[in-house]
């Protein structure tokens, strides 16, 4: 859960201007803060500023009402996989984590969602497997879509779309940012429908003093 907390949020290289996360592993035999410049110099956090992706909204919009969004959940796969259920309480929780599996989900807003996004609990981990997703994160995915949609058709061709083009784009380094001078890219791609903006982010990080913390990965699903 500690990891978690830690990573709400991912796209630490600027793609939530909302949140920004200290990124640490601590394992039994190390402990690596990836917010500092060296292993013994400590950097100062700084707000991170949201990329130009060119589908910014000046305002959030109303993607689905919360009650909408936990009746679907309750009849989709992802409601028996959900570690704490709230039969009762639809305001119980706005963090979704999963049984088996490195991911969650995170909504927000109150009686309307205005944000869906998921994520990853652990980037060290998520970094191992790259810009590669598994079949139970791409399944995760689409039920993910689907909860919006509700279209199980319409949301296997919104993510075939953007799993495509983000495996294209990374395959070919075309990134947020032309300035070669910047090492740390961002990689994203959309699909828009019904007004809807679902998107794919990731990162590839190469200017971190410490190794363990240039991380090359698929970061995250976020729907708005």
């Amino acid at each position: 859960m500690k990891n978690l907390i830690l990573i709400l949020s991912m796209l630490f290289l600027g793609c939530d201007s909302t949140k920004s996360i200290d990124k640490t592993l601590n394992t039994d035999d190390e402990f690596i803060d990836c917010g500092q410049h060296s292993i013994d110099q400590e950097s100062e956090m700084v707000e991170p500023v949201a990329p130009d992706t060119g589908i910014q909204r000046q305002h959030p919009i109303d993607v689905i009402s919360r009650a909408t969004f936990i009746e679907r959940l309750k009849v989709s796969p992802l409601w028996k996989k959900l570690e704490d259920k709230f039969e009762e309480n639809e305001d119980y929780t706005d963090i979704l984590t999963f049984h088996n599996s490195q991911s969650y989900i995170i909504i927000q807003g109150n009686d309307y969602l205005t944000d869906i996004t998921y994520g990853f609990k652990d980037p060290f981990i998520r970094n191992e497997s790259g810009h590669t997703l598994s079949e139970q994160d791409q399944l995760e995915m689409i039920e993910a879509i689907n909860l919006i949609v509700n279209n199980h058709d319409k949301a296997v061709e919104i993510f075939d779309a953007l799993y495509s083009s983000y495996t294209y784009k990374v395959d070919n380094n075309i990134t947020l940012y032309n300035d070669q001078s910047i090492k740390d890219k961002i990689f994203h791609t959309y699909v828009s429908y019904d007004d809807l903006y679902f998107e794919l982010w990731g990162v590839r990080q190469t200017g971190h003093p410490i190794a363990e913390c240039n991380f090359d990965m698929i970061d995250k699903l976020t729907i708005s």
